[in-house]
């Protein structure tokens, strides 16, 4: 039941999120037009060129974040030689005797066993390689990984299917609800529905033009200072940033990564300082104003919830 539950809710949760995008193309669509006709094949046809519309833009922004990723990663592979590849193996070798050696001090000192440390060895590879080896080692990661595809797959069939029959389902419901509750009943629920929905559409704005300022400012701050991949981890921190705490920790780890891998250590401290200059604009100035104005509350308001969240 959850695997035909799952999409479903999925599709309707992004039909909800790009409802109002739909909604802003469809007035774009008409806004120069002096008569429209009221037809209902008519308001039907706008719409569904709204929707369809939306749809190449967002299918257009991903391919074009896909292309720009895709080309970033090329034009860095390219510059690997045999000879950066050896020195990042070395690199990776030594830092990692390096901890072994200070691991083993530090036991040495506290008095623990000499055949500690290699028995914590011996026990971590064989953990390692019995879940490799056994049902819940890849053979369940590659089933996980499937599943997912398949349930993202479905979960966009049915948000396509949503957006363009949204004003049958609303219809269809509406009738329901008016034969299972009271007219006092309903008028009550639509009150509330409205208000709730002013709200979270409100945030969803509000939180995508955060995601996308900080992915814009973060980009421009990793390219100035010279970092790789510095426009691929600004669209990933702000991608990242509309899932609380997310941002932060996708930002900080993709540039660690990028800046050991490309052994920039300077530019990654530097690019570290940048994001978290940023996070603390975003979290003070930036992300508070935004949501203020989607959900019409003062942003001090905002920032108490914030800090209130964190505790």
């Amino acid at each position: 039941m959850s695997a035909i539950l799952k999409p479903v809710v999925i599709g309707a949760i992004l039909a909800y999120i790009l409802n109002p995008l739909v909604g802003l193309t469809e007035r774009l669509i008409t806004r120069n037009v002096k008569s429209l006709s009221q037809n209902p094949v008519q308001k039907k046809r706008r719409h569904s060129l709204a929707v369809i519309l939306t749809l190449l833009i967002i299918v257009a922004i991903v391919l074009a974040s896909l292309t720009a990723i895709i080309y970033a990663v090329t034009k860095q592979v390219q510059t690997i030689n045999a000879d950066s590849i050896n020195a990042l193996v070395n690199s990776i070798v030594d830092q990692a005797k390096s901890f072994e050696h200070s691991f083993k001090q530090w036991l040495s000192k506290y008095n623990f066993s000499k055949n500690y440390d290699l028995n914590f060895e011996k026990n971590l590879i064989s953990w390692v390689s019995s879940k490799l080896n056994s049902a819940s080692g890849l053979p369940t990661l590659f089933s996980n990984i499937t599943a997912g595809v398949s349930t993202l797959l479905f979960s966009a069939m049915f948000a396509v299917y949503f957006l363009f029959d949204a004003e049958n389902l609303r219809k269809y419901w509406g009738r329901m609800l008016r034969t299972i509750w009271s007219q006092n009943a309903n008028d009550h629920l639509t009150y509330v529905y409205n208000d709730v929905n002013k709200v979270f559409s409100g945030y969803f704005r509000g939180a995508a033009m955060d995601g996308f300022t900080v992915a814009l400012l973060i980009s421009i701050g990793l390219t100035v200072a010279g970092m790789p991949y510095g426009v691929m981890i600004g669209v990933m921190a702000g991608i990242a940033n509309l899932i609380p705490y997310m941002g932060p920790i996708v930002g900080y780890g993709l540039t660690i990564v990028s800046g050991v891998i490309s052994g920039e250590i300077k530019t990654m401290i530097i690019s570290i300082v940048i994001i978290s200059v940023v996070q603390v604009l975003d979290g003070a100035v930036i992300n508070p104003k935004l949501l203020s104005q989607s959900i019409e509350i003062h942003p001090m308001l905002v920032l108490v919830a914030i800090i209130a969240g964190e505790r």
